[in-house]
């Protein structure tokens, strides 16, 4: 029976995947094929070491939220249910929790034993119990989409039959199958016609599925004879969803790139008549696009006229631009202010820096829109200053003001 689904998870399968994961880590046993705690604790590190602690030198709970959300949304472009920075999972009870929270139950599970807060491994071991979860949800819909063809995982297929396999899984990943988890096959047949992304992501799951079997079977491998047991399947999936969320991105730089065009300034914004004109998938509205963040109103003159701009960064990575969507995560465009912060954290090593330091940096470090180095304009440095002066001479790395900075 799959470990999770959102219609009929069961909380004491949770609760026996992550005890299993927890004494595993503590048994230093923890190398399995999905699992390595130590590997997940080598990723968070540089994060970990710049994000602000409480008394004890450790982790409260809504920062270790916030640490999860950043990594498996950089790691894997994941948008995990649960761990959204506006949700509130303190005060909470685990029977409190919807379904499809589930990493947030496991926080939730953690904190029964934890009063002080979360140090590295500790954050690590959740990260990789989660990553465990993630994984047996995608095997739950795997074996889902055998039974549809009517294969049974106890029997080898073909090369061209794991295809066939394939294709449903994806088909469904991507939206098209019924709330009962169905999918119709002629609907199917005609995926290239309903969903346009279906062509390349189909080509890349045949490389992810031709390099499992190729390191298996040989280069060589009759794709007409039924070599491939359901592990060969497993071992495919895996590679296909380790490496789908950053393949993926690659669409979403393309979004920015078209958007930044258009933004002749360099501010990160675009005029509403403009994101139109940039390519048939810019339709939303204004309405939308200001309730959800990715656009505001700018003030034009002193006749109290405004202008929508677009706020390419909040628009590429907004959840309505996510790809696909399970019951545990959604795949979602990376936040390529991320990668800055990311460099920043591992250079200063601190929650808060210098405004002098952090200018520095960031002049040194390029980004998919801009190459380095670079000058930072005066309305940026005045902006940084600000916020330094604001919080004792400092800038919190981690902070709303400074998000909206980088921005």
């Amino acid at each position: 029976r799959p470990l999770v689904n959102s219609s009929w998870m069961h909380i004491k399968d949770l609760r026996a995947s992550f005890q299993a994961v927890v004494a595993d880590a503590r048994m230093n046993l923890h190398r399995t094929r999905d699992i390595n705690v130590d590997k997940t604790s080598e990723n968070l590190r540089p994060m970990y070491t710049a994000l602000p602690k409480n008394r004890k030198g450790l982790l409260d709970h809504a920062t270790a939220r916030y640490a999860l959300h950043r990594y498996f949304l950089f790691k894997h472009a994941m948008y995990l249910r649960g761990l959204e920075p506006a949700t509130d999972a303190v005060n909470r009870s685990s029977g409190d929790l919807p379904d499809d929270e589930v990493p947030t139950f496991l926080q939730l599970m953690f904190e029964e034993r934890l009063h002080d807060g979360f140090d590295l491994r500790q954050l690590a071991t959740i990260a990789a119990a989660v990553e465990h979860i993630v994984h047996k949800d995608s095997i739950s819909h795997l074996v889902g989409a055998y039974n549809q063809s009517k294969r049974s995982t106890h029997e080898n297929v073909t090369a061209e039959q794991l295809e066939q396999v394939m294709d449903i899984y994806l088909f469904g990943l991507l939206g098209g199958a019924a709330p009962d988890g169905s999918i119709d096959m002629s609907a199917l047949q005609s995926a290239h016609l309903t969903h346009p992304i279906w062509p390349n992501v189909q080509r890349f799951l045949r490389k992810a599925q031709n390099d499992v079997l190729t390191k298996t079977h040989g280069a060589d491998y009759p794709r007409d004879q039924a070599l491939v047991p359901f592990s060969s399947a497993v071992r495919v999936l895996a590679s296909f969803t380790e490496a789908f969320g950053s393949w993926q991105n690659q669409d979403c730089s393309g979004m920015s790139q078209e958007l930044s065009k258009f933004d002749t300034k360099g501010t990160g914004r675009v005029k509403l008549a403009d994101f139109y004109q940039a390519g048939w998938r810019y339709k939303e509205t204004k309405d939308y696009l200001l309730a959800i963040g990715a656009a505001e109103e700018i003030s034009t003159g002193g006749d109290g006229s405004k202008e929508v701009r677009v706020i390419i960064p909040n628009y590429v990575t907004a959840r309505a631009n996510c790809l696909t969507s399970t019951s545990v995560y959604e795949v979602c465009c990376i936040d390529q202010c991320e990668m800055l912060l990311g460099a920043l954290e591992r250079e200063l090593e601190a929650p808060v820096a210098k405004a002098s330091q952090i200018a520095d940096l960031v002049s040194r470090l390029p980004s998919p829109s801009v190459e380095a180095p670079r000058v930072l304009p005066n309305s940026l440095m005045l902006r940084l200053h600000q916020i330094a002066k604001a919080h004792r001479k400092r800038v919190p790395l981690h902070s709303r003001l400074f998000a909206q900075w980088m921005h």
